[in-house]
C-alpha cells in the first residue's frame, strides 16, 4: 500500500516519505533530470528513475500481485516468470502436452525456401499460454496456405511472423482480414485489445 502511495504521489509531483517493512527509510519524488520520471529511492543511495509507463506497469504488478510472475496455470493457479517454465509445469504434473506441429514446420523455410513474412503483433491481456499456443497452431490449421513462425506470448502482447510459401502476393491487408476473421470466428484464450501488422 505505501509503495502504491509513494507511486501515486510521486507520479502528481509530490514527495513521499515512508519505511519499508524491514525498517529501511524509502523516499519517492518526481525526477528534476527527466521531466514525468520518478525516483524510488532508499537510504542507502540506492536508487530508481522510472518513467511513466515504467511506473504505471510497476502499479500494476503491485496491485494485481503479479510481481516477478507473469505467467498463470490455468489449472491450479501457480505462477511462473517464464512461459517455459510454465509450459514445462503444465507437462509434468498436469499430464498437459502442447504440440506445435504447424508452428514449428515454420522453421524448415528458410534460404532458398524463404517466404516473405509479415509480423503479426496481437495486443491483449488475461493471456493462458498453453491454450494461447494451440490458438495459434490452429490458426494455420484453418488457413492451410499459412505459415507461422516466431512466436513469442507474453502477458501483454502476443508477437508472430506470418506468410506463405505459396502466396508471394500476400499483403499486410490480407493478413489483417484473416487475423480478424479468425478472431470473430474462434474463441480466443485472451482478450485481443488491437492488431497489429507491420
Amino acid at each position: 500500500l505505501e509503495f502504491l502511495m509513494a507511486i501515486d504521489r510521486a507520479s502528481a509531483g509530490a514527495k513521499y516519505y515512508f519505511t519499508r517493512s524491514d525498517g529501511a527509510p524509502i523516499k519517492a519524488y518526481p525526477s528534476d533530470r527527466k521531466k514525468g520520471s520518478i525516483v524510488i529511492e532508499r537510504s542507502a543511495g540506492n536508487w530508481v528513475r522510472l518513467n511513466a509507463g515504467d511506473a504505471g506497469d510497476l502499479r500494476l504488478k503491485l496491485v494485481t500481485g503479479k510481481f516477478g510472475s507473469k505467467f498463470k496455470c490455468d489449472q491450479c493457479d501457480s505462477q511462473f516468470g517464464k512461459e517455459e517454465e510454465l509450459l514445462s509445469h503444465a507437462k509434468q504434473s498436469h499430464g498437459v502436452d502442447v504440440q506445435d506441429y504447424n508452428i514449428e514446420s515454420g522453421k524448415d523455410y528458410s534460404g532458398q525456401a524463404k517466404f516473405k513474412s509479415i509480423a503479426v503483433q496481437l495486443q491483449v491481456s488475461d493471456v493462458k499460454v498453453a491454450e494461447t499456443r494451440y490458438w495459434i497452431n490452429e490458426l494455420t490449421n484453418q488457413y492451410a496456405d499459412l505459415v507461422v513462425t516466431n512466436v513469442e506470448i507474453k502477458p501483454d502482447r502476443i508477437t508472430f511472423n506470418i506468410g506463405s510459401p505459396s502466396m508471394d502476393d500476400l499483403t499486410a491487408d490480407d493478413i489483417k482480414f484473416r487475423i480478424d476473421e479468425y478472431l470473430t470466428m474462434n474463441i480466443s484464450p485472451f482478450e485481443c485489445k488491437q492488431v497489429r501488422i507491420a
